[in-house]
């Protein structure tokens, strides 16, 4: 058992290890031209991206009992032309005690084509209107106002997307999915939603043209889209066409429901 002296020594432990705790920034400015391109990677970081007009990408990193130099966070970018990579690298620490969490923040053109990367970290984008690959491999995924191709991957989290879109990948191994299709989408190509554990939500527009494949391995469906039903239709799985039919868009969930909505 912990008596009174060796608690209070802890409790006055933590309380100094929360005031002492520091907090390193970093900063940087790259212009850029007409089709700018921004390349994320971090082994442990998330990343909040938003677009505006304007021609120039900012960055800024913030570190809360981390240090930023080559022995705990190191930050390395480079500039070739329109093209902005940016690293952030997080020295493993086996023992760690205090305050520790670290935050990066980046806005740049609208019209980025954009590709962010990280192994544990959530990731965050509002307002692209482009090309986006979002990958991680520990982490949540939103994207928000978004207008274009995108392709979204986690292995452990959830995604919520909303916009319009051209192209669409989204699948996670384990969490739900939220994605609402705003009117003006067109498939360009065949659409993909994939979740191995966890529900779908999808609103989707009454005049999107498409072959849809919906399906659950242990769930229900639900819709109040128009559908001209393929085949025999059952609690568990829907094939049909919309407006006529156009490219596959596929839903599918290993364990969860599935709920369609007409947007």
């Amino acid at each position: 058992m912990i008596n009174r002296k060796s608690l209070l020594f802890l409790l006055l432990l933590i309380v100094s290890s929360v005031s002492l705790a520091r907090a390193d920034e970093w900063r940087h400015t790259w212009n850029v031209g007409s089709k700018p391109e921004f390349e994320f990677r971090s082994n442990d970081a998330g990343i909040d991206v938003s677009a505006r007009s304007g021609s120039s990408i900012d960055a800024f990193v913030q570190s809360t009992g981390y240090h930023i130099n080559d022995n705990d966070v190191r930050i390395t970018q480079r500039q070739d032309g329109d093209r902005v990579q940016l690293e952030v690298h997080v020295a493993p620490h086996h023992f760690q005690f205090g305050v520790y969490s670290l935050k990066v923040v980046v806005t740049l053109p609208e019209n980025t084509r954009l590709h962010v990367n990280t192994s544990d970290g959530h990731i965050r984008v509002e307002g692209v209107k482009g090309e986006a690959r979002l990958e991680s491999g520990d982490g949540s995924i939103e994207a928000l106002h978004f207008d274009g191709i995108l392709w979204g991957h986690t292995s452990d989290g959830h995604i919520k997307a909303e916009g319009r879109f051209d192209r669409l990948d989204l699948s996670t191994s384990d969490g739900h999915i939220d994605l609402d299709v705003n009117s003006g989408s067109k498939m360009a190509s065949s659409w993909e939603i994939h979740t191995h554990d966890g529900s779908v939500r999808a609103t989707i527009p009454g005049d999107l043209a498409a072959d849809l494949d919906v399906d659950t391995g242990d769930g229900h469906i639900d819709s109040d889209i128009a559908v001209t039903v393929q085949g025999s239709l059952s609690r568990n799985h829907l094939r049909g066409t919309m407006n006529g039919g156009g490219p596959l868009f596929r839903i599918h969930t290993g364990d969860g429901s599935i709920h369609l909505k007409r947007g």
